[in-house]
């Protein structure tokens, strides 16, 4: 019994003291390759987005196409929620290398793909993805 209340005790103390080491990071930090957008409460967990364009508007790929570009980008990038790219917007100095012109979303509703222009901040919808953007990746950490 002493032994089993010994190691309770030390899992419970170890399992504590490991949030104690938790890094904690701050928005605008950079980290693998990307650019910090949002985080948890205490820090430790978040998005980050990319600091290049994965597609341009020059490069006249659909929604689908920029998805498959995205995914190839690495490991757990993906096309940004509205709300991410509403915080890229308003970070986009911080972050750089934007273009006025139109960023995807992965928002979808009633056959329409929601884009947000990053010159003038106009959330557009844009039927089907069949339309020449630029897309940003994020990923979560």
């Amino acid at each position: 019994m002493k032994k089993l209340l010994t190691v309770l005790v030390i899992s419970v103390v170890g399992l504590t003291s490991c949030s104690k080491y938790s890094k904690s990071y701050s928005i605008g930090q950079e980290l693998n390759g990307g650019i910090i957008i949002k985080l948890n409460s205490n820090g430790t967990h978040g998005v980050i987005a990319s600091k290049v364009d994965q597609v341009t508007m020059f490069e006249y790929h659909y929604y689908e196409e920029s998805l498959t570009i995205i995914d190839n980008y690495g490991s757990g990038w993906r096309m940004p929620n509205e709300d991410e790219l509403h915080t890229m917007y308003s970070m986009r100095s911080s972050i750089g290398g934007f273009k006025p012109w139109y960023y995807w979303s992965n928002k979808y509703v009633n056959g329409k793909r929601t884009a947000i222009h990053f010159g003038n901040g106009t959330v557009t919808e844009f039927c089907g993805g069949g339309s020449h953007l630029c897309s940003r990746a994020v990923k979560d950490f």
